[in-house]
Order: C-alpha cells, then structure tokens, then sequence
C-alpha cells in the first residue's frame, strides 16, 4: 500500500529462499533507471534476491537488459573470493567462520538461490543454475508455512512435485517421527517451541528426499540447552539418513561436535 509509484501493478510474493518472484509492471521493467531502482527497493524490503520471469525479456530491448546488468554488476560487492573445494558423498562438512566471512553466502550459492559471478557450482557433476529439489536448506529462521500445520509443512516439497497424497503422508510421518515431534502433525507453527520448528525445518527438508542437505546455523537462534539437545538429534538423525550435508556454524564446540570436516573460513584478505 506504500510502494512508490514505480512500483504500482506489481504482484509481489515470497518463496522458502527469502527470494522475491514479481509479476506485472511489464512497462516499467522497460525502463533500466526505473528497474534498478524497483531492485533496490525490494532488498531494502529484505529480499536477498530478486527474480525477473523470462516472459519480460519481450519487453526489454537488448540495450536495456544489458544496462540492467552493467549498472547492477558495477554495485557488486566481492564477498567469497578464490574458494575451491570439493565434499564427498554423505559427507558432514561444517563451514566455520567470524560473521560476514561469506558462510552463508556460500550455501546461497550452493541452493542456488544466489549465483556466482566468477567460477562453477556444480551438484553431483551438474552445474548449479538454480533452486533444485536435489538441494534441501534449513534456515536459521525456520522459515515455516505459518497457515500449513507440521504434516502441510512436512509434505509440501513431494506434494508440489505431484506425488500423491497416500505416499507423501507416509514419507512425511516417517521424517515427523523420526525428529520426534509424533503427536504433533496437526499443531500450528505458533504452537510449537523454537527447537520444535526447527525439527519441522530439518524433517521438510529430508521429506523432500535432497541429495544435499544444506543448513545455514539453524540452531543460531535457540538457547544453550536447546541448542545441545538439537546438535545430538542432527547427530542421529544423519546417522540413520545420511546425506550429503553442508553445515554452517560460527559455534566452535558445535563445529567440533557435527563435523567429519572443517572448513575454515576468514574475512581477511
């Protein structure tokens, strides 16, 4: 309602990787001064990425999509510079570092939901180019569906790619118990404690049957003692599951704890 004008006649909504889809506005996407700054405002708003339908490509001349991305390439801050490396299969790597040493960044560009400016992601052999259901991530903030109750959360990913309701249910149960959060398919997420909607994260996640699991200090946000109970049942978890996970913490005893490898990572140059 207090959008400026250029951002009239813009549908705007979110998806799981705090990432914005708009649709409509075609004409004012024609203009590049006027789309660089809709750009802005929509990361001011706290979107990390903002994502441009290929239908609007009609309504946007090769000049204009090349000043677009000149302009916005100019503003580009390098973050992660000369990382190369390699996680084995069914690997725990945990990925430690100060804040603002390119962690997350790291998992973005790995889920896909950032992509990088120099050098290749690849998953499994294939190069990254977007979200993928190859690639499940668990936020810090647990980034749950607040109107789906723990079983809608749960099945969201194989019901969104069409499996039918008999198998989801039985996968989803699966992954509820094995978190422990049985008895609670029907609560809400405002029902549930901090630890517990993290089990609803972990468990959506692995539902959705990831090769790659990727978990961006998804226990950041919980007390001490919550925080130790939750790093046990990740523990177990994978024990029974393994995956291929990708673990972010800036925790040292967690790190310690979870990892089969550390990465270190620094912001200095």
């Amino acid at each position: 309602q207090d959008a400026p004008e250029l951002m009239k006649n813009i549908k705007i909504g979110w998806n799981l990787g705090n990432s914005l889809e708009a649709t409509g506005g075609e004409t004012a996407w024609g203009n590049p001064a006027t789309t660089l700054a809709m750009i802005d405002k929509i990361r001011e708003m706290g979107f990390n990425a903002v994502r441009i339908p290929c239908a609007w490509d009609q309504y946007l001349s090769d000049e204009t999509t090349y000043e677009i991305k000149s302009s916005w390439l100019s503003r580009v801050k390098e973050v992660v510079d000369n990382v190369s490396l390699e996680v084995k299969e069914n690997e725990f790597v945990v990925l430690f570092g100060p804040g603002q040493c390119g962690k997350t960044t790291m998992i973005n560009l790995i889920a896909g939901l950032e992509l990088v400016t120099e050098g290749t992601v690849t998953v499994d052999g294939k190069k990254v180019e977007g979200p993928g259901a190859d690639r499940g991530v668990v936020y810090q903030t647990t980034a749950l569906f607040p109107f789906c109750t723990v079983m809608g959360n749960v099945e969201f990913g194989p019901k969104s790619r069409g499996i039918d309701k008999k198998t989801r249910r039985e996968r989803a149960q699966y992954f509820i118990d094995l978190v422990g959060l049985q008895g609670f398919e029907n609560s809400f997420p405002n029902q549930l404690s901090g630890g517990m909607r993290q089990r609803v994260g972990i468990a959506r996640a692995y539902c959705n049957d990831p090769k790659v699991m990727l978990m961006d200090e998804p226990f950041g946000h919980l007390d001490a003692q919550t925080r130790y109970m939750m790093e046990e049942e990740l523990e177990k978890i994978w024990q029974k599951e393994k995956r291929t996970v990708v673990f972010v913490t800036n925790n040292i005893e967690e790190a310690v704890y979870l990892a089969d490898r550390i990465i270190l990572l620094t912001n200095h140059h």
